[in-house]
C-alpha cells in the first residue's frame, strides 16, 4: 500500500464524515466507520474505499465475517459495487 498523503488523508477523512454506508443504505443512520478497501486485495487501491463501521466490516455480520461479497450480499441484498456507488454519491451531496 501507498504511503498516504495529505491528499487522501483529506479523502479519507471526508468518507468518516459520511458514516458507515451499510448502515445508511439500511437506515440505521450513519455511524462512525473505518475504510474498508474494495474488490479483489490483488488489486487494492487506497482510493477505491467505502467507510463501513466495524459491525459492518469485520464484525461476525460483516463483509469480513460473513467471509466476503457472496455471502454478504446473500445477507444483505447488495455488495462492494453499491457501498462504492454510495460512496460517491454521498461524497457529492455535500
Amino acid at each position: 500500500m501507498a504511503k498516504v498523503g495529505g491528499r487522501l488523508r483529506k479523502y479519507h477523512q471526508n468518507l468518516r464524515d459520511i458514516g458507515c454506508v451499510v448502515c445508511l443504505r439500511l437506515g440505521l443512520g450513519p455511524t462512525p466507520p473505518a475504510i474498508h478497501h474494495l474488490f479483489d486485495a490483488h488489486q487494492r487501491d487506497d482510493w477505491l474505499v467505502a467507510p463501513v463501521c466495524h459491525h459492518h466490516h469485520q464484525g461476525p455480520e460483516g463483509f469480513h465475517g460473513l467471509g466476503g461479497e457472496r455471502p454478504f450480499r446473500n445477507r444483505y441484498g447488495f455488495g462492494e459495487m453499491e457501498m462504492l456507488s454510495d460512496t460517491i454519491r454521498l461524497l457529492n451531496e455535500n
